[in-house]
């Protein structure tokens, strides 16, 4: 089964590369004028993801 790598990485509780695939998508969607409310609901689950592996689950 073929899954993206972002999340075989949230999955085993790995880095992942959410920060720079979710801001390129969110900024050239700002570029047209589009809202990205869910996209920007996910960079931030993701960010506290990362957060928490860098810090040992503080």
């Amino acid at each position: 089964m073929l899954t993206p790598s972002l999340y075989r990485d949230l999955v085993a509780g790995a880095p992942t590369e959410a920060d720079h695939v979710l801001t390129d998508l969110t900024v050239r969607a700002r570029a047209l004028g589009v809202a990205t409310p869910l996209l920007d609901l996910a960079a931030l689950q993701l960010r506290m993801h990362e957060h928490r592996l860098a810090t040992g689950g503080r």
